[in-house]
């Protein structure tokens, strides 16, 4: 999660970073660039807790796609943009909306376990048949 943590705050504005920073107690004096933000933040566990929101969550989706895209997909799912002026506006109104948990991709599937193996198949071992080992 630790990478997946630091994809997500490298998406965050500085002032984002100070807030949630705020948010989960972390203490961020000394911190004088955006990369001193997300490297000190990277490594507490309240801060991946609260990075597994959609809202946080969806924010490296967005940060891909171009702002006429983005204004398309808020148009789809009925977000409000008006004086969004920057990429990152559009971005951040996107991710604080409820359409943020529609527009994350669907997590993998867990892999389905193979079946045991039939024993009865000519090929298997005699012994395993008899229930010696």
């Amino acid at each position: 999660m630790a990478s997946e943590a630091r994809s997500i705050l490298q998406t965050l504005s500085p002032q984002e970073l100070k807030a949630l920073a705020k948010d989960v107690g972390a203490d961020v004096s000394g911190c004088r660039s955006k990369a001193d933000l997300v490297k000190r933040l990277s490594g507490f566990e309240a801060v991946e807790g609260a990075l597994a929101a959609p809202a946080y969550r969806v924010r490296p989706v967005l940060a891909s796609r171009s702002p006429t895209e983005l204004r398309r997909l808020a148009a789809d799912h009925g977000v409000d943009v008006a004086g969004c002026k920057t990429k990152s506006d559009l971005g951040g109104r996107i991710a604080a909306s409820p359409a943020a948990a529609k527009i994350l991709p669907a997590a993998p599937e867990a892999p389905k376990p193979s079946p045991p193996p039939d024993l009865r198949h000519e090929v298997a071992d005699k012994l395993i048949l008899q229930g010696r080992n």
